[in-house]
C-alpha cells in the first residue's frame, strides 16, 4: 500500500492532492494569498479526514520545486520536508511547468509551459509525451517575454502552449501552425500527485530536495 500526497504552492494556487495505489483519492486547490503558510496543515487535515485517511499512511510526498514564486516555495518545501521528516516518508521533486503541462499531454503530443516570473521575465519549457512517460524536450529556463515567440516557433513544435498567470501577454500564433493556446492554466493537486506517481523512481530523502528558482530574488 502507498499513499502518495501531491503539493504545490508554487502559483497563485495552493493545490493538494492524493493518490492511494496509483488510484486518484481527492484534491483541494485554493486561492490563499499570505495565508499558505498558516492554512496549508489545515488543508491537509481537511482533506486526510474527508478521504478517511491517517497522516501516518503517507509514503511519499510529490512537491512542485518550481520554479515559481518565491515564499509559496519556501511554504512548500519546508512543510513538504518536515512532514517527511516526522513521517519517514520519500519526496518526489516536481517541476511546476512539468505539472502545468501534464494535464493536456498526450501520447506524441508535445506541450510547452510559459509562466510569469516578474515584470518582463518569464519561466519556459517544454514536454513531450512517449511510451507513457513525459520527455523534456525544453529544459526550464527564464527568458525575457520577447524571446519567448522564437523559442516556441522556432526552436519547438509545440501542439500545446499553457499559458498561467499571463493574462496580459499576447502571444500570436503563426499561421503556418496549428497550436492550440490554452491561457489562464493553473496546476492541481491532484496532477502534481499523479506526476510525482510516474516519477517515483526519483523519491529522494527529504534534506536532498532543493528549489527550482532559475532566477535572483527580488530585494528591497
Amino acid at each position: 500500500m502507498s499513499l502518495l500526497i501531491g503539493l504545490d504552492c508554487s502559483t497563485k494556487w495552493t493545490a493538494l492532492g492524493m493518490v492511494e495505489d496509483g488510484k486518484p483519492l481527492g484534491e483541494i486547490n485554493a486561492i490563499l494569498g499570505r495565508r499558505q503558510s498558516s492554512q496549508l496543515p489545515l488543508m491537509l487535515n481537511t482533506l486526510m479526514n474527508f478521504l478517511g485517511k491517517g497522516m501516518e499512511e503517507i509514503t511519499h510526498i510529490a512537491v512542485a520545486v518550481g520554479p515559481g514564486y518565491f515564499t509559496g516555495l519556501k511554504v512548500a518545501l519546508s512543510y513538504a520536508k518536515s512532514l517527511a521528516f516526522g513521517l519517514g516518508a520519500k519526496i518526489i521533486p516536481v517541476s511546476t511547468l512539468c505539472a502545468l503541462a501534464y494535464p493536456h499531454l498526450e501520447e506524441g503530443m508535445e506541450v510547452a509551459s510559459v509562466f510569469r516570473a516578474k515584470s518582463d521575465w518569464v519561466y519556459v519549457a517544454a514536454y513531450r509525451k512517449h511510451n507513457s512517460q513525459i520527455v523534456t524536450i525544453y529544459e526550464p529556463t527564464c527568458v525575457r517575454v520577447g524571446e519567448v515567440a522564437s523559442i516556441l516557433w522556432e526552436k519547438l513544435a509545440p501542439n500545446v502552449v499553457v499559458l498561467e498567470d499571463l493574462s496580459d501577454f499576447l502571444l500570436e500564433v503563426p499561421t503556418s501552425r496549428n497550436v492550440i493556446l490554452i491561457r489562464d492554466g493553473t496546476v492541481s493537486g491532484l496532477n502534481v500527485a499523479r506526476l510525482g506517481l510516474k516519477k517515483i523512481h526519483s523519491a529522494v530523502a527529504p534534506a536532498r530536495v532543493e528549489p527550482q528558482y532559475l532566477r535572483e530574488p527580488d530585494i528591497g
